[in-house]
């Protein structure tokens, strides 16, 4: 069930996308133009099917996995300390807006 610390997350997210003008786990983009490109070449699979089937296992790896996404150097302590914050895996430990 969702609650407002998803709305914390999305904070962290957005912020560090802004910083680094990619989406975070972006690391993983290029292992799955790789996935993509053998699937639709070498399977029966559509380019679609196979697009939609890394994004569900990029989804399941970010949110199963305790790898935090990468935060430049460029950011200031505070700032990547914010971003760290924002994204805590466990909803109960994260912020909440008021706390910031």
């Amino acid at each position: 069930m969702a609650t407002l610390a998803v709305d914390v997350w999305r904070v962290g997210c957005t912020i560090l996308e802004i910083a680094t003008a990619k989406p975070p786990w972006s690391q993983f983009e290029g292992i799955y133009d790789n996935i993509i490109f053998l699937f639709t070449h070498l399977s029966n699979y559509s380019k679609v099917q196979v697009v939609c089937l890394c994004q569900v296992a990029a989804i399941f790896k970010i949110g199963n996995s305790k790898e935090m996404p990468e935060i430049p150097d460029h950011l200031s302590n505070d700032a990547k300390n914010f971003i760290r914050l924002c994204l805590q895996r466990n909803p109960t430990v994260r912020p909440t807006a008021v706390s910031f």
